[in-house]
């Protein structure tokens, strides 16, 4: 199977992940689709995440402190 430059582009400009995330849970509406951020607890960055259906429902953990681990995506121009 062989890949186009195109999308091979994209995938260089990604790297992924396991990883964690600090910070405070908030309620997002992003073009994306995430549900959810975390503002970061060092740098106040917002964080996109997205909480699989399965979990429980992080209501009660808004506007606290978490650590969410999981796949990490991240520019790498950043």
């Amino acid at each position: 199977m062989e890949i186009s430059k195109e999308y091979q582009a994209l995938l260089d400009k990604y790297r992924v992940s396991s990883g964690e995330v600090q910070g405070r849970l908030h309620l997002a509406a992003g073009d994306d689709g995430a549900k959810y951020k975390v503002v970061h607890h060092i740098t106040g960055q917002d964080i996109a995440c997205v909480i699989p259906d399965y979990l429980e429902k992080p209501a009660a953990a808004l506007q606290r402190r978490v650590a969410l681990s999981g796949i990490v995506h991240r520019n790498q121009d950043w």
